[in-house]
């Protein structure tokens, strides 16, 4: 290892390292309780997980959830030696550094500023909830209304719960193509029909 390493001169970079999907938080937690454990502190100044706020509908309740943006990433600035190269490899859940293994290549602060500027833009659009109704408003399924039933920030498609032919369909639409349908209140539902019988 030492003849292929290449230092870093003890300079903060950005580095990222891969896990299993699923086991990002756990792989965090690992690595900080190693750095903490060998009180290698003033070698890490941050560990990212890129995330986002995604709302779900759960028994009539909004519930805010937090969704990996970048499945199997961690983004960690660290000052990168042969030693610390090592903590890292070595951590539980954490497969390894991106690129070269054995000369990992740090990314500069502007990549990591556009991916979470990117997860901000996405926080920034109208937030669609599991459960809640929507509206196909373009392409083919026109029209078509039914519950949110998946939502997949990365691609920005949601999936919506339909009866095509009488049978179920889970149609996936871009966000840009489906708008939210409020649901009518008591009162607005009572005024409705009082209108209609005024009519009649």
């Amino acid at each position: 290892m030492s003849d292929h390493f290449a230092p870093t001169f003890e300079i903060m970079a950005w580095y990222v390292v891969r896990t299993r999907s699923g086991d990002e938080y756990k792989a965090k937690q690992a690595l900080e309780k190693q750095v903490e454990v060998f009180k290698k502190e003033a070698f890490f100044e941050k560990v990212i997980i890129p995330e986002e706020k995604i709302t779900e509908l759960v028994k009539g309740e909004k519930i805010i959830k937090k969704h990996v943006f970048l499945p199997g990433h961690l983004f960690i600035k660290m000052i990168l030696d042969e030693k610390m190269w090592h903590l890292v490899k070595n951590t539980p859940k954490i497969l390894g550094f991106i690129g070269n293994q054995l000369k990992p290549s740090p990314i500069s602060e502007q990549e990591v500023e556009e991916v979470m500027l990117r997860i901000a833009e996405r926080e920034s659009k109208p937030r669609f909830v599991i459960g809640e109704k929507a509206r196909v408003k373009e392409g083919p399924f026109y029209g078509f209304v039914g519950p949110v039933s998946t939502i997949d920030p990365a691609k920005g498609v949601i999936g919506i719960s339909v009866n095509v032919f009488e049978r179920p369909l889970v149609l996936t639409i871009e966000w840009n193509n489906v708008e939210k349908i409020e649901e009518e209140k008591s009162w607005q539902k009572k005024k409705s029909k009082e209108n209609l019988s005024s009519k009649l």
